[in-house]
Formats: structure tokens, sequence, C-alpha cells
């Protein structure tokens, strides 16, 4: 996912720093450099640049681009923590600089906030963003805000409320990685709280804002849903795919690795591949070894010694399980993360026969027996029924069998209901019809008969349910094609426009040098913010080795199109078949390809005439 654009700005940036000889000068320059190839797709060489030209600030007590330098100092993981400068060198920045309301000081107090998990400063940082009413900084404010609250279950619709606050200012600023970072909190909460139908909207709009601003760690994030739900459904083939993908691809993300690895092996398992588990959980391993230390390292270890019980090796297991929570349960769950690492033990516990640690796990998870525990992909209630087990409690344990259940069955989770529920016989499916007379389509289930006009959602919809399981393009379901043959519908600028945008390059590079040669820092930096201006409309519209980046696709257009729809259709059929709705909601997958998956026994038997009758 690199830019060549911002690879071809990062490599003029080293060539003009290394003519400049001015420390104060080089400073604010490699903090330009820093920001190219953070956004080149090189965060090692940006982390380096930066922390250069901290150093260098500081020198000559440029308190100011210190400031922004310790900003570059940062790379975000899709777990929204960060490694960047110590806590002691972001509270040195702040305490350097005027105590009057500034941009720079709000975005160096939210970056403090996630480093620290303050939510006090990230109140404060929200407050001044709102005195300055400058939206992204607003937005900066209000994603540190959520992050610090995270890891707290309990806040999950407070959370809710702050990343639709940024989706709507990144929308009204124009902002795409604004609107990104919005939804991808959105879908957290959503699968959190188990409203999978609601995840499921989000996710698509995530899946065209991640392909928009190309930022790799968001990539991961979104990618990791995908995979999760795929494994959910028992698609293990989908699910292995996206993983190798995402493990061979050249834009690995250090923090992500471990675990995807751990995935890998999760799979591997649950196809009974032990070999392949066992290579997977080496590789998981070595990954965790390579990562820097990092408040995430107590739920690797948890991760761990679950895979070490799952495997069989329980003393190992059993080792890692007394070391975590020899404080206790709850100075576990006070921890980043502590909901997961405590579930993972208590799998742990319960696999190694650890009795002695039940009662403890038990009463610092049971508040959270609604919640679905994302880091581990599976709702606290099934880890809760292990616990009451454990304890010969079967009334509590059975209590919380029936609400993974329910979470399952809302989830379309047929891997929690496999593993929780013996075989049933089948039962008779409910008899729907869907049939065309003319203008209307008529919808018959239950007794209830509802009227649709018709239109191309019921159309893309009957065919589907006439083809259950069948995968169909969304291009095909649209009858859409291109006139010539392809999905381009060309390139975003012409040759003529490219030359006009590569040409006011040059000259503002020429300004740039001579404002920089004559110390001239105002114009300097309207050179400098004009240049950024059409790298990034460069980057967006060019792409690798100077290629044309297609505006869209017709599949792409296609894809949107038939989702809005069908998902129209289905809200409108909602109104007057409340549970039939729900079941098309959960059934009716869309994308770039769209099928209707009632699953092995289905609950609705659908007859379906498309032709209109006479």
């Amino acid at each position: 996912m690199r830019s060549g654009a911002y690879e071809a700005a990062a490599g003029h940036f080293h060539r003009t720093v290394a003519l400049l000889t001015d420390p104060g000068k080089r400073a604010r320059l490699l903090v330009e450099l820093a920001g190219a190839q953070r956004l080149s797709g090189d965060p090692a060489a940006a982390m380096a640049t930066a922390r250069q030209a901290l150093e260098l600030a500081r020198a000559v007590g440029d308190h100011e681009t210190a400031g922004w330098a310790a900003l570059a100092d940062g790379h975000q993981s899709p777990l929204g923590e960060t490694d960047w400068t110590p806590v002691h060198g972001i509270e040195r920045v702040l305490a350097d600089l005027p105590g009057d309301d500034s941009e720079l000081r709000a975005r160096l107090l939210a970056r403090l906030a996630v480093d620290t998990g303050d939510g006090a400063v990230a109140g404060q940082a929200v407050a001044m963003a709102r005195r300055l009413d400058q939206p992204e900084v607003i937005m900066t404010a209000l994603v540190a805000r959520h992050d610090t609250l995270r890891w707290r279950p309990e806040t999950v619709h407070e959370r809710l409320a702050i990343a639709a606050e940024a989706v709507e200012l990144g929308t009204e600023a124009g902002v795409p990685e604004s609107m990104a970072e919005g939804r991808l909190r959105q879908l957290e909460g959503l699968l959190e709280l188990g409203q999978r139908a609601a995840a499921e909207r989000v996710l698509a709009e995530c899946g065209l804002l991640v392909n928009q601003t190309r930022n790799p760690l968001w990539h991961h994030l979104y990618m990791t849903v995908t995979a999760r739900l795929r494994w959910l459904e028992r698609d293990f083939a989908a699910a292995v795919d996206i993983t190798r993908t995402m493990l061979d691809g050249a834009d690995a993300v250090p923090w992500v690795t471990p675990m995807w690895h751990e995935f890998a092996a999760s799979l591997a398992l649950a196809e009974g591949d032990t070999a392949g588990a066992a290579e997977a959980e080496a590789r998981f391993v070595a990954a965790v070894a390579a990562t820097p230390p990092h408040w995430t390292r107590p739920m690797w270890q948890a991760l761990g010694a679950r895979l070490a019980a799952r495997m069989g090796r329980l003393a190992d297991a059993r080792l890692t399980l007394d070391q975590l929570l020899a404080e206790g349960a709850p100075a576990v769950i006070d921890r980043r993360g502590g909901l997961a690492c405590l579930a993972c033990l208590a799998e742990v516990a319960y696999l190694v026969g650890a009795d002695e640690y039940a009662a403890d796990i038990l009463t610092m998870a049971r508040p959270y027996a609604h919640v679905v525990v994302l880091f581990v992909w599976t709702p606290m209630s099934h880890y809760l029924s292990l616990l009451a087990t454990m304890l010969g409690d079967d009334a509590e344990a059975e209590l919380h069998r029936s609400s993974t259940a329910d979470i399952a069955r809302r989830m379309g989770a047929r891997l929690w209901l496999d593993d929780l529920e013996p075989p049933q016989p089948p039962v008779s499916p409910d008899t729907a019809v869907l049939a065309r007379e003319g203008d209307y389509w008529t919808l018959d289930h239950a007794g209830t008969t509802a009227r649709l006009r018709h239109g191309k959602g019921v159309e893309y919809l009957a065919r589907l349910l006439a083809r259950p399981g069948v995968e169909t393009h969304a291009l095909h379901l649209a009858g859409e094609t291109h006139p010539n043959g392809t999905n381009d519908l060309g390139p975003h600028l012409d040759a003529r426009a490219k030359a006009a945008y590569q040409e006011r390059l040059s000259d503002l590079r020429a300004d740039l040098a001579e404002a920089t040669e004559y110390h001239d820092l105002e114009r300097a930096q309207k050179a400098r913010d004009e240049i950024d201006a059409l790298v990034r409309e460069l980057a967006r519209t060019v792409g690798l080795r100077g290629r044309d980046r297609p505006n869209g696709s017709a599949a792409e257009r296609a894809r949107i199109n038939v989702t809005r729809r069908l998902r129209s259709t289905i809200d409108r059929i909602s109104e007057t078949h409340p549970d039939l709705g729900y079941h098309l909601d959960t059934a009716i997958r869309t994308g770039t390809f769209c099928s209707y998956q009632p699953g092995p026994v289905p609950s609705v038997s659908w007859q379906v005439n498309i032709v209109p009758s006479e």
C-alpha cells in the first residue's frame, strides 16, 4: 500500500535535509520528512527521523518544533495504542509549551491520553479542541477519548456516540481518514454488543474508506473483522485465505502479526490440523518475541497459554496461568485488554483443571456476561459457563450456555452454536411466498401479506432467494458492464491535468528552496502546505510507478448500488414482517458477490415467482 507520490516526496525531503546545516531548519524539515515517510508506508524510518528532529529541536530550544516532532514519533496500531516518545517525553514537551490553547497542545494532550489511558487528560484535549473550534483537532481528541474508554465494556454506548460524532465531523469536513477512524470504532462497538446486522453495514462502509485512505493499519483491522466473521460462520477456507494473504503481504505490521499467527493456529485446530497448528504456534511465539515491550504482552501470553492448553501442553499452560494470576483476577481485569486476557485464562483454568481460580475469575467476569470479547471473538458468557461448571453450579452454567446461544444466533455464529448445542432433529421450515404481480410483488408469510412496489432491490432479492447458497456477482445482479468490456471507468486525471500538477509542483519546490535559502519561514510554510496538498491529490489519482489509478469501477459501483437497494428492501419487509426481515438481514450476504445463505437447517422455505403474472 505504498504511494509512489509519497516516496518521491520523502526523497525530495531527504535531499533538502542533506543540504541544511542550521539545526533548527533541519529539525523542521525532518518533521516534514517523517510525515512523508509515514505516508509512504515506512513507519520505522518515520519514527527514527522524528526522534532525530526532536533532539535537534530541543537542542536549539525550538519547543513548537519539538512538539510536532513528538507527535510525528508515533505509530498507531489497530488496537488504538501507540509506540512513540515515552510518556515523560510528551509531558516534557507540554511543559515547555505556552499554556494557552493551541492546536499543538490539544493534539499532544490527546496523544498523552491514549498513551496513559487517562480519561481526564482526554477530556482536557476534547474541551480545548472544542474551544479552538477546529474540526480535525476535535476529531483527534474524540478518538483519544474513545480509546481511553476502549477496554471498559460498560462504556460501549458512550464510545459509539463518540464514534458517531467523529464520523459526522469527518463527513462535514471531507476528511476520509477521520470518517474511517470513526467507522472502525463504530464497528468495534457494534460487534461487542453482538449486533451483527448493523455491524455488517458499517463494515461495508469501512471497506470503502480503508481502500480510499490506503492506511495499512486500518486495512489490517478491517481484514481482521472480515476473517473472524467468516470463521464464525465456519467458512474456514475463506478465513484461511485472508489470513495467508495478510501474513504474506508486504504490509505486515509488527503490532498485529502475532494476532494473525494466533488466528492461523486456531483455524488449523478447528480443522483438526495439529501439525499446521504447531507450525503457526511457533510463528506466533516468534512474532511475540520480536515485538517491542508493550502493554499487549500479557494478552499475548494469555493467548499463548490457551493455544498450549488446547494442544495438550497442560504444564506449559498452567505455568503461564499461575504467573498471570499471581496477583489475582482483579489485577488482570484492571489492565488494558484485561477482559480478553481474563477470558483466555478462564478457558486455560478449565482445560488444566485449576479449580482454585474459578471462583475469583467468575466473580470478576460475571458483570460482562453479555459482552462479545473481541480480542478472543467469543461471548464472555461462554467462559462463565465453563467456570460455573468447574464450581459444580449447573444452574448458572446452563444460564450462561443459554445466553451464549442467544448471542450466537444474533451474530450468525455457527461455530459457537455447533460447539454449544447438541444436534437437533430437523424442523419443518416456515413457507414464504414472494411473487411478482405486474408492478407489485406479494409477500406471504405466517398469515401476513405485504405488497411491495416493483423495483431493483426486490428483484435482486428474489433472484438470490431463488438460488439459496449460490453466489452471484453484483455486476450480474445489476446487469452492468462497461462499454469497452472492462470494469475500468478511466483515470482520475488526463495527461494534460497531470502535466499541470507536475509543473506546479516544480514551481513550488523552487519557491521552497528559495524561501529556505532566504530564511522566509512564512513563504516556505505556504509552499510546503501547497506541495503537501498536491502530493496528496497525485497520490490519490496516480498509483504505483506512476500508473493511473482507475476512477472507480463498474464492479465497485454495482457493489454499492446492489447493497444499498437490497438493504432498503429488507428494511421495508421488516416493517410488516419483523421476524422475516431479521432472517433476511442475517442471511442475505452483500458485497462484490451476493448470496442468500439460510444455513444448514433453513428456518424459511421460499417459493419465488419472478415472472410477473398476466
